[in-house]
């Protein structure tokens, strides 16, 4: 009888051992998965930014909701999905403006819209000045710093 009980007992512990380790495995690979999808999305939208991007495109290529995309990546990078896109257009727009003489639709197109209008009206709303406004002053702080520069 004594075997019996130490048999018992001895399988009670190994089946709450194995649904304890169960349980901890699932959250451990629950959280990679998570971890994993959400730099996934970021490194879909860098690839893509130049794209039309939706929340349900990402919610079905991602195959997760749209609002936990949004609440994770959020959480992670303190911006949601489509105003990181936005920003990393008005990122690469600014760098084509102060790096090329490229017109401004052209630019726009480049980032991703083709509405020059709609792109000059974001990058106002995001930026501060307009495109055109962006550019001169920054061909103003170069021209100001050329004459700040020692003569040799």
């Amino acid at each position: 009888m004594a075997s019996s009980v130490y048999d018992a007992f001895a399988y009670t512990l190994t089946a709450l051992y194995y649904e304890n380790f169960k349980n901890a495995y699932r959250s451990e690979q629950g959280y990679i998965k998570k971890d994993v999808l959400i730099k996934d999305v970021l490194v879909y939208l860098n690839n893509n930014y130049r794209e039309k991007i939706t929340l349900d495109q990402l919610s079905k290529k991602f195959r997760a909701s749209v609002s936990y995309i949004c609440h994770e990546f959020a959480k992670e990078y303190h911006i949601s999905p489509i105003n990181y896109v936005i920003q990393r257009r008005m990122t690469e727009a600014k760098f084509a403006l102060t790096n090329t003489e490229s017109p401004l639709a052209e630019i726009s197109w480049r980032v991703g819209y083709e509405n020059v209008d709609h792109f000059a009206k974001l990058f106002m709303r995001h930026v501060g000045c307009s495109p055109n406004d962006y550019r001169k002053q920054f061909k103003n702080s170069l021209v100001e710093q050329a004459y700040l520069l020692p003569n040799t």
